[in-house]
């Protein structure tokens, strides 16, 4: 991922997550989803059983678009409340920003209406910013 581009992802955790009824309820298909005691192989090797479910959605966006791109991807989301709902025990709206290796960006700035803010709250979404 290059310095002008983040990720977007929604996260939706849960012990008994109900991964078609998420896809259902949010009309999107996710990009990665794992059901609680799936198995995987690591690119290691190793077996690791899942922990916890997860329902996953990501997108990459230009990093001048994040405030629009995350107000566009949060109006797919037609239900009222997640958390509670399908399984679901935790949900976050995760941003992304690598840190530009060069050192020729300054900084990341962007600006959230209140009124996004308030339906993130409603709908039982933490907002987790990451530039590293």
């Amino acid at each position: 991922m290059n310095s002008n581009f983040c990720s977007i992802s929604i996260y939706l955790y849960g012990n008994s997550i109900s991964l078609e009824s998420v896809s259902t309820m949010l009309g999107l298909a996710p990009t990665r989803s794992r059901n609680r005691g799936d198995l995987r192989v690591t690119s290691s090797g190793s077996e690791v059983v899942q922990k916890i479910g997860f329902w996953e959605y990501r997108v990459k966006v230009n990093v001048d678009k994040v405030s629009s791109s995350l107000i566009g991807l949060m109006d797919l989301v037609k239900c009222d409340r997640l958390v509670g709902h399908a399984g679901i025990e935790k949900a976050e709206l995760d941003i992304f920003v690598p840190f530009d290796s060069e050192g020729t960006e300054n900084g990341f700035s962007m600006e959230l209406p209140s009124d996004f803010l308030a339906r993130l709250s409603k709908l039982g979404v933490d907002l987790v910013i990451t530039s590293r």
